[in-house]
């Protein structure tokens, strides 16, 4: 049992090698972009939410919309099934984007 042989040199130019790792690079963003399709077809197809986008965005739960607006969590419930805000399901959690939600205590809701 020996030492393994070396592999033997490449005769590739540095160009070469740069233009077949780019056509790989190609056709993997190719690829992404293609499967990205699919995934939205399928969920599209199954009526499933996209995940929410939680960089950038603040989720509050039902207890703390209702705190903050002064209402109970049955109307914040009703209006979320009304689609009067928006919010998603994860998990058994409901999480509620708070830039659809009005100013502090606003009757335009109900």
């Amino acid at each position: 049992m020996g030492l393994p042989e070396e592999p033997p040199a490449s005769t590739d130019s540095l160009g070469e090698k740069s233009e077949r790792l780019l056509a790989v690079v190609y056709l993997l963003t190719a690829r992404t972009a293609s499967l990205e399709e699919s995934n939205a077809e399928v969920r599209k197809k199954l009526s499933l939410d996209p995940p929410p986008p939680m960089i950038g965005a603040e989720w509050k739960t039902i207890k703390q919309v209702a705190g903050d607006l002064g209402f109970s969590q049955t109307t914040v419930r009703n209006w979320i099934a009304s689609g009067r805000i928006a919010s998603r399901r994860i998990g058994r959690a409901v999480l509620i984007d708070a830039a659809s939600l009005p100013p502090r205590r606003c009757e335009t809701l109900l």
